[in-house]
């Protein structure tokens, strides 16, 4: 039979075990930290190189740099600033399929990121924003991207940045999206709608670029504040 002291013994070695799990997590994620301030460095020399002439061997430099800090560093969404340095230069210095080309790359390489973060920090709201916009950008129009708009709409209302480019770019790709994902674009304007206060500037931002008349064919009442502007 199992007596008291064996108890003792086996509780004490589960909260041994436990201590030295959150030490784990602690050490590792302290490390994450510094990594980040490392590759936010290194992603702010990058955005530099912008203002000079960059070549698509400069490109896929840049994205070979990232890919090493990718490796070092599993749950940082800011890679996604890589996608827009394409926008940013606006065929300047490239073709065009050179510009779709480095953006690829940097899509595919921000979801990558996005997905590795998400197994170690489920519940951290920019990981899932990182991952919904660039696989909308990417033209990624899969089961994951819905479960992204289940995770940020059920978030909450207080997060406004993950629900305003939620909202925006799903608007800008309205006809790709299924009609679930229709209802969760929805949800998520009316959680922005009721936390501004300039709810003018709110709906002003969300229609540049926008074709109102695709989206409220079928108003949701969710969607009834963003049609009737």
């Amino acid at each position: 039979m199992i007596n008291s002291q064996q108890i003792k013994y086996a509780s004490l070695s589960l909260l041994i075990v436990f201590f030295i799990y959150l030490a784990y997590l602690s050490v590792k994620w302290a490390i994450a930290s510094v990594i980040e301030v490392q590759l936010r460095h290194q992603l702010g020399e990058a955005q530099s190189q912008l203002t000079t002439n960059l070549t698509i061997e400069d490109w896929q430099n840049i994205a070979t740099q990232l890919s090493f800090a990718e490796q070092m560093h599993e749950n940082n969404s800011e890679l996604s600033i890589l996608g827009m340095f394409a926008n940013q230069v606006k065929g300047q210095k490239f073709e065009q399929q050179q510009l779709r080309d480095a953006a690829n790359i940097a899509y595919q390489q921000s979801i990558k990121d996005a997905e590795k973060g998400l197994k170690l920090r489920p519940s951290w709201t920019a990981l899932w924003e990182g991952l919904v916009v660039n696989k909308i950008h990417s033209g990624q129009y899969d089961n994951t991207l819905e479960a992204g708009f289940e995770r940020i709409v059920s978030l909450g209302r207080w997060e406004y940045s993950a629900q305003y480019q939620l909202v925006y770019n799903a608007f800008l790709n309205w006809n790709k999206l299924t009609e679930f994902e229709h209802i969760l674009v929805g949800k998520a304007f009316k959680q922005l709608y009721i936390m501004t206060l300039k709810t003018d500037i709110l709906i002003k931002n969300l229609t540049e670029g926008v074709n109102k008349s695709i989206i409220c064919v079928n108003d949701s009442k969710d969607l009834i504040l963003f049609c009737e502007n």
